[in-house]
């Protein structure tokens, strides 16, 4: 029992360390899938996409949209937490340095 227990507790404490190095959970990217999917179909003119997280850092994250037709471009967009609910702040092909700074994306999100 006493194993099991350490066990148990070495498990838990890999499981904090991941989160606390800035490990995505699934239940993470589904909600920033959701949040892209839901400004999509209310603010854009697109058909089918495939969405991807790209990256989270705190409480932004930045997603590609890759639309299925070729003809179509991809685009980025820039998302953040607030209130444990993801908000898209801009979807673009691409931003200068002053929408960056306004929007506070976190440098290493930047693309």
């Amino acid at each position: 029992m006493r194993r099991l227990t350490a066990s148990l507790a070495l498990w838990v404490m890999v499981a904090l360390l991941l989160g606390a190095c800035g490990g995505t959970t699934d239940a993470t990217q589904a909600a920033i899938i959701e949040a892209t999917r839901s400004y999509l179909a209310s603010n854009a003119q697109v058909g089918d996409v495939s969405i991807k997280v790209q990256k989270v850092e705190d409480t932004y994250a930045r997603v590609l949209v890759d639309p299925t037709d070729d003809d179509a471009e991809s685009a980025t967009v820039f998302l953040k937490q607030q209130n444990g609910v993801w908000q898209v702040l801009t979807l673009g092909t691409a931003f200068d340095r002053e929408t960056y700074d306004e929007l506070q994306i976190p440098p290493d999100l930047r693309v």
